[in-house]
């Protein structure tokens, strides 16, 4: 007796083309000549949609009269110029050449493949449960040419086969109303005219409001057109409540959460892209490189690790793992891959100057000086151009950079790196005239660097120079990450140079002051207005100090206007903690006393 060898679906499809070219031939060719004349010209081909044979949940005939069923009604609701169902007679015989069983329902991989094979359009597919007198069906759409796109159907329930199947074939006629828009929508995309899909895609939810085909059409033309965050989460949203599974819904979800500075929701969406597609490297990929710029090394490094067991050599994993490593500061696992690497001769490890600097720095943390200038050295011969590289052997090489300072300044006149070098050695060498001016250029060649900003005020003050500080300080940027560290600067030295102040020492209070006004211009708020507040009301005693021993009535005037600029800090409000606010309102009363007194003392009208 022959051994009878079981031949999967997929492994079989060059028998299947031949012998179902010449076992469908004859029927096909006959098919043809039995078609009426061509009606007029329409927009698209006609598509196929195939019955896939439903999985039973109890008595299997019942699902299969419900596949038989819904055939013959999805034919007869159907616009038979739009679409035609497949005959079930030519997936049997086509299976029958595969050793498949006709009747069997197909895994996913297996289903797709014997779609593309019939070269159908549509899938239908699903599950039909039948007992206590009931049929209910849980069915759903997808397209061959994206069938990693799912339109779920609504749960449909019947007394019988035939009621259910009546049921479901109308839920799949209405399902279908999308899919020319969806067609126009894809055609635009394709064509590159992005903001005509995104139309085409609203006629199609409009035509069909549970859609997750039109609604994918939409979400990729927002991408595209580089729409707002929240406008690709809510189409994103809107999707994944319809289909969970649903893959470009779920990274475009990540992704606008990410664009939203929002990095724990973001993390965990991430996350879900992997646990959906767990077998996919390049979604992994830029799952990890995603986590990296929240930045989430911890949670990189743990999906590089499971993305490991499906290629253990992929160079784009090693890459990653080195770079979570390093935003993790664990340098003697980053200097060990970064060793691996440069000795595997890795391309994109070799060709990209920023893998270099983060190997270099991973060395010189970890303590191996001697290799970090060793590394150092050979990038800069390897990236001639590169000022970073080259700052960074500069820094290196430290008491030695004499000559190497000079000449990257020549090379690199526009990178604030170098001067910021050279800053510090005439810092530590005691030269601040010449710190500041270096530290200058710094600020010149990079505007927004507010850190050099605060070390010439530092090194300014230094030079018992505080006039020159604040003024350093008026030019700094305020904007960008730096504002609060300006603001915090200014408040501490304000307070300090206060502190330190004499009641005689008008000209010292009054910048003190000034830096207190400054953190408060940076970003008013209830801790610069207190300071400000206070040091106004200081400004104010110390001028009528001087005034009762000058006997000068403009002295008090000073004195009035600090007063009414303190009122004015406070009016807006400068926080009640430990009766912050209660405390300066009396102080204030109390000067506002002594005020009007000096005034009506030293500021008599003539005669």
């Amino acid at each position: 007796m022959p051994m009878h060898v079981h031949r999967p679906l997929s492994l079989v499809r060059s028998r299947l083309l031949a012998g179902t070219a010449r076992g469908l031939g004859p029927l096909i060719l006959a098919a043809a000549l039995a078609t009426p004349a061509p009606a007029p010209a329409q927009e698209f081909t006609r598509q196929t949609i195939m019955v896939a044979t439903l999985r039973p949940v109890g008595e299997p005939k019942v699902a299969s009269r419900v596949g038989d069923e819904v055939r013959a009604r999805i034919a007869r609701m159907g616009n038979k110029r739009e679409m035609q169902v497949l005959d079930p007679y030519f997936v049997e015989r086509a299976f029958s050449l595969s050793d498949i069983a006709y009747g069997r329902p197909l895994g996913d991989s297996e289903l797709f493949e014997a779609a593309r094979f019939m070269r159908v359009d549509e899938v239908l597919f699903g599950t039909v449960t039948a007992g206590a007198g009931e049929v209910t069906i849980v069915a759903g759409l997808r397209l061959t040419r994206d069938w990693g796109q799912h339109q779920p159907l609504p749960l449909v329930r019947g007394a019988t086969a035939a009621e259910a199947a009546e049921k479901l074939a109308g839920e799949v006629t209405k399902a279908r109303q999308q899919l020319n828009s969806l067609r126009r929508c894809e055609n635009a995309m394709h064509d590159g005219h992005q903001a005509n899909a995104v139309h085409f895609a609203e006629d199609g939810v409009k035509a069909y409001p549970a859609s997750t085909f039109a609604r994918t059409c939409l979400l990729a033309g927002l991408l595209w057109l580089g729409e707002r965050a929240d406008s690709v989460l809510r189409v994103a949203d809107q999707i994944l409540g319809l289909d969970s599974l649903n893959i470009l819904a779920t990274v475009a979800r990540a992704s606008a959460l990410q664009a939203e500075n929002r990095p724990i929701d973001a993390e965990r969406a991430w996350l879900r892209v992997t646990d959906l597609r767990a077998d996919s490297i390049d979604l992994g990929v830029r799952t990890v490189e995603a986590l990296l710029q929240l930045p989430r090394p911890s949670s990189a490094l743990d999906v590089t690790r499971r993305l490991s067991a499906l290629d253990g050599k992929e160079p784009r994993l090693r890459r990653l793992r080195f770079r979570a490593w390093y935003a993790m500061s664990s340098w003697k696992e980053t200097a060990a891959l970064g060793d691996s690497l440069d000795t595997a001769d890795d391309a994109e490890f070799r060709d990209d100057s920023s893998y270099a600097v983060r190997y270099v720095d991973a060395l010189r943390q970890s303590g191996d000086s001697i290799g970090a200038l060793a590394v150092s050295a050979r990038s800069v011969k390897r990236y001639p151009g590169d000022a970073r590289v080259y700052a960074q052997y500069v820094a290196l090489i430290g008491g030695e950079s004499g000559a190497a300072l000079p000449r990257g300044i020549m090379r690199f006149p526009s990178e604030p790196e170098f001067y910021v070098i050279a800053a510090k050695n005439a810092r530590d060498a005691g030269r601040r005239r010449e710190a500041i001016a270096a530290t200058a250029a710094a600020v010149r060649a990079d505007p927004g660097l507010t850190q050099g900003y605060l070390q010439m005020a530092e090194l300014w003050f230094e030079e018992q120079s505080p006039d020159s500080a604040l003024a350093v300080l008026r030019r700094a940027p305020r904007t960008g990450d730096g504002v609060e560290m300006l603001r915090s600067y200014a408040i501490g030295r304000g307070a300090r140079v206060l502190r330190s102040a004499g009641d005689t020492s008008l000209a010292v209070q009054r910048i003190a002051v000034n830096f207190l006004l400054l953190a408060d211009s940076v970003e008013s708020r209830e801790d610069s207005r207190n300071y400000a507040a206070a040091g106004m009301l200081q400004l104010a005693r110390s001028e009528l100090v001087v005034a009762g021993k000058t006997r000068d009535c403009a002295e008090v005037k000073r004195a009035d206007a600090a007063l009414g600029s303190s009122a004015s800090l406070m009016a807006r409000g400068v926080g009640s903690a430990a009766g912050a606010g209660d405390g300066l309102k009396q102080a204030w009363d109390a000067m506002r006393t002594a005020v009007d007194n000096g005034t009506r003392v030293l500021c008599k009208p003539p005669g």
